[in-house]
């Protein structure tokens, strides 16, 4: 598993872009009905004049869920972009920046992995379904 250290690539103002696969990624696979593909990831780790380090970047995914009308399956695809401010403990949590949620690293590092799968759970919906119209299942237009 392969760790970073986000304060470390902050100071660096390091890209980093590539693909993990679905399979490696147990909390997510635990949702799915197929664990074949890979979530891709393109991040940039950024520092301000404050001193304050940032995650930025694009993260997604075609997933198979379970339709909550029919039961079958069905492919999403989950995009997130997530804007993360890097916090060491939870007094820098509560002082997170506008717009951005805190990377709590409580050991100075984290595995990427972890970190991409978090944000591709957060992103999930909270039901999955087919399309109107192109489910299985589906009622009619005018019982909707």
């Amino acid at each position: 598993m392969k760790m970073i250290d986000p304060v470390k690539l902050s100071r660096q103002g390091a890209d980093l872009e590539g693909e993990i696969p679905i399979a490696a990624m147990s909390r997510l696979q635990e949702l799915l009905l197929d664990s074949s593909g890979n979530v891709h990831y393109d991040l940039s780790f950024t520092s301000n004049e404050s001193g304050k380090r940032s995650v930025e970047g694009r993260i997604c995914a075609a997933v198979v869920l379970q339709c909550q009308r029919c039961n079958q399956a069905v492919t999403v695809e989950v995009e997130v972009e997530p804007r993360l401010q890097v916090v060491l403990n939870d007094a820098q949590a509560q002082n997170t920046q506008e717009g951005y949620e805190p990377l709590l690293l409580e050991e100075g590092v984290i595995a990427l992995a972890e970190l991409v799968e978090e944000e591709i759970l957060l992103a999930l919906p909270m039901i999955a379904k087919h399309e109107s119209g192109k489910c299985p299942a589906s009622l009619p237009d005018y019982l909707h």
